[in-house]
């Protein structure tokens, strides 16, 4: 009867541990969810803010665009060659 006493003592022990370890590692306090919250939150806003500022610089740029028309532009000469298309490589010689 002793040794079963101590058994069930054991396991009860073993199973407040786990819950205490289960309460402290697994589940998160509502504060500290709360806080991790207005951090993502202030984080995403300064996010935003960035994106948005950026988004205006990008908008108040002009592009020139005579310079496409210009004489020395448009008198460009392409030397550019085209490449018959050719057989790459070699056949497989392992191939069936």
């Amino acid at each position: 009867m002793k040794g079963a006493m101590k058994k069930m003592v054991a396991i009860l022990g073993f199973v407040v541990l786990v819950g205490f370890g289960y309460k402290l590692f697994i589940m998160k306090d509502d504060t500290e969810l709360a806080s991790n919250s207005s951090m993502v939150n202030n984080v995403a806003r300064q996010e935003t803010e960035e994106f948005l500022r950026r988004l205006n610089d990008l908008k108040a740029v002009e592009l020139d665009t005579t310079i496409l028309s210009d004489s020395r532009f448009t008198n460009l000469v392409d030397y550019s060659k085209n490449i018959r298309p050719s057989v790459v490589g070699t056949d497989n010689p392992f191939g069936s």
